[in-house]
């Protein structure tokens, strides 16, 4: 009898420490860390957010077992394959290895959540025009308040004749609105997304996991001041997400702002905008 009351405790104690609550605040903690320093957090980061998917599915809560088993692909591949991690292989990898991942545990290829297309109502083709707007002031006024040094994304920008830059602008776009959403207004939203934490304290901690992305040079805005307005269009996409309950209204959102980005580095690449 003592020892069933040993193993009931333990099993209580265990249940209590790895709550949803907890895992979920362990998986902010991770990947903010992550996102900050990739090449010195990816091998222990992979370590962990490996158990803590197995710890999540033991506990049947897929939805944090997602957003661990892409962080795992994630940093795996920042080990084996860094000199590779550019744009778009920094997030189609991680996708891709998390795809596989999914594939592979059954639990996992039963539970995917997020992966919706949503629907469009008055209010959400309003945000989409609102988000369209901010985008368009805010990355211009980035660039003409602050000057910053565009020298990587210059360096990246596509060397092809005048008349296929409007599809390449697209293209950019498109896939870079499809990637960063499929993460962070798809797998990350979700997965903090639950019966234990409200739709609003998701919404806030994706985006600030997506302005942290953008602390880097490579990124557009990028810095401190890029961090904080990628967080504020952060939350107004994940408000677009939740409203329309899926990703097609925040990807087209976000892929207008892309376009502007585009042109922006663009209008730098032609007239030698960037900084010494």
């Amino acid at each position: 009898m003592a020892r069933h009351d040993m193993i009931i405790r333990a099993l209580a104690w265990s249940e209590g420490l790895f709550s949803a609550r907890t895992l979920r605040s362990l998986a902010v903690v991770a990947t903010a860390v992550f996102l900050l320093r990739p090449q010195y957090a990816a091998p222990w980061i992979s370590a962990l957010a490996g158990v803590l998917m197995v710890l999540s599915l033991w506990r049947r809560d897929s939805r944090a077992a997602h957003l661990f088993a892409f962080l795992m692909s994630a940093a795996l591949i920042t080990v084996l394959m860094s000199p590779l991690m550019l744009w778009p292989l920094h997030l189609l990898l991680p996708l891709g290895g998390y795809g596989i991942l999914v594939l592979a545990v059954p639990s996992l290829r039963g539970s995917v959540t997020w992966l919706k297309r949503g629907a469009f109502d008055s209010t959400v083709w309003i945000l989409v025009v609102l988000s369209a707007v901010a985008g368009l002031v805010g990355l211009g006024a980035w660039v003409a308040l602050t000057r910053p040094n565009l020298d990587i994304l210059v360096s990246q920008f596509p060397h092809v004749p005048v008349w296929l830059l409007p599809f390449a602008g697209l293209g950019f776009a498109t896939v870079n609105a499809c990637l960063e959403e499929g993460v962070f207004r798809g797998i990350v939203q979700d997965a903090l997304t639950d019966e234990a934490q409200a739709s609003r304290s998701a919404i806030v901690l994706q985006a600030a996991l997506f302005g942290l992305l953008h602390f880097r040079e490579g990124a557009f805005p990028h810095g401190v001041i890029g961090v904080l307005m990628t967080a504020a269009y952060g939350s107004l996409l994940g408000l677009l997400r939740h409203r329309s309950g899926g990703l097609a209204a925040p990807c087209l959102a976000h892929g207008l702002a892309d376009l502007v980005v585009f042109m922006l580095v663009g209008v730098a690449a032609v007239r030698g905008l960037t900084t010494p």
